[in-house]
């Protein structure tokens, strides 16, 4: 039977065929696979809300809000509220606050990839269950009349059975047991065996004796992924120390900008004063104009510096509030109430050298590096050896079915066994890859 083209084929054609500078012009293509020429940006208001907190308005220097009730927080409680707030790591840059890019969901994220390496070793199981009715049709010569032909057909039915259980063992080899059956119905024919079955049991092992082989090459990845965890840990914990170093500089520069502003107020009452009574001079003759007038640049120059008093404390305020995950307005002002120490702190260099070697986060994480190196290093040594696997195969066959007189016969169990013992050995001749690795790793030790 004739396929024919349908009318909307045609169509096409005919249109491409009377608009011939359509495909001079454009690519002929985009009209039948279109492309994404064009941005499809959503609109703003389509995308998903941030919880954005209502908050108050914020201090200015025209409106600093000095009068509002104080918060009076001590550096010890600043510590733990930062540390309570502390979801994601935050740290202190200059007079503000940013994100260490460190999280307190990292380690718990990394923890997990030892599972992921682990499932290398857990058992596979694969089933497969299959039914197929295949029917082809074949052509013969009609004997009866030589010039016509017949169309007769074959039909079979089969169903197949496999199942298999694999498992990686921790020296690197491999054990299979599967069992597999399958059922074929052939008519029209006269066979042997219709339907028959077949069916097999089969144990195997492969083992790698050079490259892959033996327990600490196969647990290399598991251990690696562990250091992974305590790095991150340790980057963690890092992050953590710099926050409360950050939370410390924040609280004692925001001490020294209220103290500084104080200072400042107390300048600019005195050379107000002072300004006053030179104003006052003047008037009475006691003084002449440029002394009034240098007067005057005094208290102006006081002032300015007071209104950079204010800025500074508004700013250092907002870092300390930012790195202890606190709203960054609120209708109060936060006043340091932690007094100072005046005493000399003796320093024990040695002891605390030692502390460093053992508990600074930094150098352990490196130790932790060339401990992972350490572990790369025996898997390059291994992938720099050939490929030798010993292997075994012990199957157990066996047939039943259906004989032209109806009755059903099988062979015996255990009649018919196959079994395979070899080795199989690889390299590529010079194994100039995987010596050119080993020496990287040797050289990045």
């Amino acid at each position: 039977r004739l396929i024919r083209p349908t009318r909307t084929i045609l169509a096409l054609l005919a249109w491409l065929m009377v608009c011939p500078w359509v495909a001079a012009q454009t690519d002929p293509w985009s009209f039948i696979l279109p492309e994404q020429r064009c941005l499809d940006i959503r609109h703003p208001s389509e995308l998903c809300r941030a919880p954005i907190p209502v908050v108050p308005r914020p201090p200015t220097i025209s409106d600093p809000q000095f009068d509002a009730p104080p918060r009076y927080l001590s550096l010890h409680e600043a510590i733990n509220t930062g540390l309570a707030n502390l979801e994601v790591v935050r740290v202190l840059a200059g007079v503000t606050a940013v994100s260490s890019g460190r999280t307190v969901y990292d380690v718990a994220i990394t923890n997990t990839r030892i599972d992921q390496q682990r499932a290398a070793f857990d058992p596979t199981l694969q089933l497969n269950n299959n039914w197929n009715r295949l029917e082809n049709p074949n052509a013969f010569f009609d004997f009866a009349n030589p010039g016509q032909s017949q169309i007769i057909g074959n039909s079979s039915s089969n169903h197949n059975f496999d199942l298999g259980l694999s498992k990686r063992t921790l020296t690197g080899g491999i054990i299979d047991f599967g069992v597999n059956s399958g059922y074929n119905r052939t008519r029209p024919g006269n066979f042997p065996l219709n339907p028959q079955t077949r069916s097999s049991v089969d144990l195997s092992y492969t083992q790698p004796l050079l490259q892959g082989g033996g327990a600490a090459v196969n647990r290399i990845p598991i251990v690696l992924a562990r250091i992974d965890t305590e790095r991150s840990f340790f980057q963690y914990k890092d992050s953590v120390q710099s926050h409360v170093q950050g939370v410390v500089e924040a609280y004692w520069g925001l001490v020294f900008a209220r103290t500084d502003l104080w200072a400042r107020e107390q300048q600019v009452a005195q050379l107000g004063f002072a300004n006053q009574r030179t104003q006052a001079r003047l008037e009475v003759g006691d003084a002449n104009a440029g002394e009034a007038a240098q007067t005057r640049v005094a208290y102006e120059g006081f002032r300015a510096n007071l209104i950079a008093a204010q800025a500074n404390v508004l700013q250092r305020e907002a870092a300390l509030r930012n790195i202890l995950g606190l709203p960054p307005y609120e209708p109060e002002r936060v006043v340091p109430v932690s007094p100072l120490i005046d005493e000399k702190l003796e320093v024990d260099w040695e002891r605390i050298v030692n502390l460093a070697e053992t508990q600074r986060p930094d150098i352990i994480e490196l130790k932790l590096v060339l401990e992972a190196d350490q572990q790369r290093l025996i898997l390059s040594r291994n992938q720099a050896t050939p490929r030798l696997d010993g292997v075994a195969l012990y199957r157990w066959n066996g047939l039943e079915g259906e004989m032209p007189n109806g009755l059903n016969t099988a062979s015996q169990a255990g009649q018919f066994a196959d079994w395979n013992l070899g080795v199989n050995f690889s390299v590529p001749l010079g194994l100039r890859q995987d010596r050119a690795l080993l020496r990287q790793q040797e050289l990045i030790i």
